[in-house]
């Protein structure tokens, strides 16, 4: 009797699904597998292939069996809300190093405070490629570069994947902050 070879769903194909087509194509079992020809054997290996793709035990119009689909893992892993967490823990790891920054503009001006947006660019191994910022105009450019140099120096989690990473943060700075830093210190 000749089995018949076939692939069930090659995109579904996994380790276990290749062995189950190897061994007689979908949900056949492994014992209507053809014995391999032996090197002694004279039969033509044309004949041999034809009598594998001859499905006997098929019946007419009969459905395919289903293909195998794996099991699917219950929990994936949220890279992005990793990501997010970690932009998140290291921007309030520099909360010290953009006070000061603060600071020292505060002492110049009393008045001095800025709405700024940074634009992070984030490298395949975590660190900082490019920082953009917007706004801040009232800490002047030495005060925004102060603030952007600390951005700079920040080391993340690589990307996942690799690539990179942009990240959008927005932060006040208001005299609010200096006053209750200047409590705290008393």
């Amino acid at each position: 009797m000749a089995v018949s070879f076939s692939v069930c769903s090659i995109g579904a194909l996994t380790a276990g699904a290749l062995v189950m087509s190897l061994a007689g194509g979908c949900g056949r079992s492994l014992e209507k597998v053809p014995k391999a020809p032996e090197a002694d054997d004279e039969r033509d290996l044309v004949a041999i292939e034809e009598e594998m793709t001859v499905d006997e035990a098929a019946e007419p119009g009969a459905p395919d069996p289903p293909a195998y689909t794996p099991p699917r893992p219950k929990v994936y892993p949220d890279y992005y809300a990793a990501a997010v967490k970690n932009a998140g823990d290291v921007f309030r790891s520099m909360r010290p190093d953009f006070r000061e920054c603060y600071k020292e503009k505060l002492a110049a001006n009393p008045e001095a405070h800025a709405s700024i947006v940074f634009n992070v660019l984030i490298g395949p191994m975590g660190a900082v490629r490019s920082v953009e910022m917007t706004g801040g105009a009232l800490l002047g450019d030495d005060g925004r570069e102060c603030l952007a140099a600390r951005v700079r120096k920040a080391t993340f989690t690589p990307v996942h994947g690799g690539g990179t990473l942009r990240i959008k943060l927005p932060m006040e700075f208001r005299a609010v902050l200096a006053a209750r830093d200047a409590g705290a210190d008393r």
